[in-house]
């Protein structure tokens, strides 16, 4: 509802600004079919679960090590989830990229929403320096009590590329009961590198699940028709078994991945760090599911049967492999059908984030000053 809001107020705005300045007699500006350059990433479906976006997959996240019975196909699929909210973010970025892209005058105003919903903007034409790089365009945007909700550092097409920051909060803050007010997101996005065909990296903290979830950054990149993605997220405090017998810990979901964006593959490959893990050398062999799992099972059940757990462990083995229907199985042997499987095994040369780093992750506005009167 949040996110929907926060494109209503962009749809509102380009509206408004669309008309001004403009005689009349015009004629009608052409369409602007593609104004992103498809410049952002088209995460394929089976890596990314299109029925979760926003704040579910966010609240879908944070089960991912919070089970009672969870098993590998489960540990699995919700890397699908977790991928759902960069694939969302894209398309965030793609809708606002689109509402802003036939603006061509300077603005500085107040408006409201549909709903009447106040919201004070300023919109800049001209070389604006942001986030170590020059841009061509800034955005500005406040609610109605002068708390700033969004800062948009970007280029148009051909060059598209930018940074937004925004807090996902479009309601009054004085009536609002959630800590989404602290909620911070950062979207990176860039057609212009050398090294790769398109980039993004999205970011998000202070999410509010308590203990449950925090904080998250990933990486996704495309290079031909091959997609590299990586993440951490942050879980402050973290029973895999619920057996008293196991001390909660602070963890991180790590993974890294690939997918062929034309034959809609995807291999993945999930460990779960503790969260003050400080270097990701060996962080898959140390941390994997398997390896974590298999200690706490013998700690809490000392006199479970080898044969069962091994049974059990086997359903997380790595790495796990995707088609458009989602998950298919786990590792270690490639599956032969379909084919395609083969040319992804290079997704175990990505590193991951440090998980200190995504535990102490921080987001914050350049300037977080009230609009001017």
């Amino acid at each position: 509802m949040r996110t929907q809001m926060l494109l209503i107020a962009f749809v509102s705005f380009a509206l408004i600004m669309n008309g001004c300045g403009k005689d009349e007699t015009e004629e009608p500006a052409p369409q602007v079919v593609n104004p992103t350059g498809n410049a952002l990433v088209d995460i394929p479906k089976c890596i990314s679960n299109p029925d979760s976006f926003g704040y579910a997959s966010m609240m879908a996240l944070r089960r991912a090590c919070d089970s009672d019975s969870v098993t590998g196909a489960e540990i699995y699929e919700n890397v699908r989830v977790y991928i759902g909210v960069a694939d969302f973010c894209a398309q965030l970025v793609g809708q606002m990229m689109t509402d802003l892209a036939t603006i061509d005058v300077n603005f500085s105003g107040t408006f409201e929403d549909h709903e009447g919903n106040v919201f004070h903007v300023k919109f800049e034409i001209g070389n604006h320096s942001a986030h170590d790089t020059t841009f061509g365009y800034h955005l500005d945007m406040w609610d109605g009590y002068g708390g700033k909700l969004i800062e948009f550092d970007f280029l148009r097409n051909p060059d598209t590329r930018g940074v937004l920051v925004f807090r996902p909060l479009m309601i009054n803050p004085e009536t609002d009961t959630t800590d989404l007010r602290e909620c911070y997101v950062r979207i990176s996005f860039d057609v212009t590198t050398a090294e790769y065909d398109k980039w993004m990296e999205v970011s998000i903290a202070g999410f509010p699940a308590g203990d449950d979830l925090d904080n998250l950054k990933m990486e996704v990149y495309l290079i031909g028709d091959k997609l590299y993605l990586r993440g951490n997220s942050n879980h402050p405090l973290v029973s895999l078994t619920k057996h008293s017998a196991e001390t909660p810990v602070g963890r991180n979901y790590i993974f890294r991945a690939m997918a062929d964006t034309t034959l809609n593959l995807g291999i993945c490959e999930v460990g779960i760090p503790t969260n003050d893990v400080t270097t990701i050398d060996s962080i898959f062999e140390l941390y994997a599911v398997t390896v974590v799992f298999d200690s706490l099972i013998h700690l809490c059940y000392p006199t479970a049967p080898d044969s069962l757990i091994d049974a059990w462990l086997e359903t997380f083995a790595a790495p796990g492999f995707f088609t458009e229907a989602g998950f298919l199985a786990p590792g270690p042997d490639v599956p032969t059908s379909p084919a395609g499987f083969d040319a992804l095994l290079g997704y175990a040369e990505l590193d991951v984030y440090t998980p200190v780093d995504i535990r102490d992750l921080l987001i914050a506005f350049i300037d977080d000053s009230p609009p001017m009167p």
